[in-house]
């Protein structure tokens, strides 16, 4: 009878001692579902990991330093529309749909872990699947943006149509501007003044006046009838009797007002003028 009593005591110690072996080590479900929506580059609340499931686990630390590994299936549901980036131009980013609120998809990941004190530290990475290709929420950018296909689209042209034909007019009326020339070192002062538009070209000239240095030349340039490309305006300055290798790539925005970039050999930057 003590023997029986004896192999039930090893067999329920051992049984014990498995279900111990087999409890996880390393951070819970929650912990690690946080370190996988930081991973995926979308902030927190436009995405939800509704399954999370462990399905391998090792330490490949010690008991003493423990740092732990997990092989890890998710599945997410997309709370927001997501968009791919198509270019960016007239001051704002413009937007192609690619995934739909309410979708889900099913990923793979290894975290590893670190004990430090009594807290966990936790990095992912990706085994399949590939966030690139779930594009973006809207609200994720610090931009204005334009959705195409969209009735944003059209609203959005109509704008800077108009914005156009105020700039048209302002050269017409042979009117300065003031602004900025911004390098990554400085910003200079500048101030344009038109002096004439050809309407059959779309050709204006005027004279452009670094006050700071007191460097004034001229410059020509042409507005273009369209907006398919990044720019609707450009323009270059004029030495003497040459053009001078100073060039302004810009468009006008929905006041009139002028903004873009600039280039020369020794540089570049952006540019901004306004009434």
């Amino acid at each position: 009878m003590k023997k029986y009593r004896l192999l039930n005591l090893i067999f329920f110690l051992g049984f014990c001692q498995f279900i111990i072996n087999c409890d996880r080590q390393g951070p819970d479900d929650e912990h690690l579902k946080k370190s996988l929506e930081a991973m995926g580059g979308f902030k927190q609340d436009q995405w939800i990991i509704n399954n999370l499931n462990v399905e391998a686990t090792e330490n490949i630390g010690t008991e003493v330093e423990p740092v732990i590994q997990n092989r890890v299936k998710f599945t997410f549901e997309l709370s927001d529309n997501t968009y791919m980036t198509n270019r960016h131009a007239y001051g704002a980013l413009w937007l192609e749909p690619c995934k739909s609120k309410g979708e889900n998809f099913t990923f793979y990941a290894v975290t590893t872990s670190r004990l430090s004190g009594e807290k966990w530290s936790t990095e992912s990475k990706l085994t399949s699947g590939i966030f690139d290709t779930l594009g973006f929420s809207r609200i994720e950018s610090d931009q204005k943006t334009v959705i195409i296909g969209t009735e944003e689209e059209p609203s959005f042209l109509e704008k800077l149509a108009n914005g156009r034909d105020k700039l048209i007019a302002a050269i017409k009326q042979k009117k300065s501007l003031t602004g900025i020339r911004k390098d990554k070192y400085d910003q200079t002062p500048v101030t344009i003044t038109f002096t004439s538009y050809d309407e059959s070209n779309r050709l204006f000239r005027g004279r452009i006046n670094y006050t700071q240095y007191n460097i004034q030349r001229t410059f020509k340039g042409t507005i273009k009838p369209g907006f398919s490309d990044e720019y609707n305006l450009d323009f270059q300055e004029i030495k003497g009797a040459s053009l001078y290798p100073m060039y302004y790539d810009g468009y006008s925005d929905e006041n009139g007002e002028i903004r873009g970039a600039w280039r020369s050999p020794n540089g570049r930057g952006e540019f901004e003028f306004k009434y």
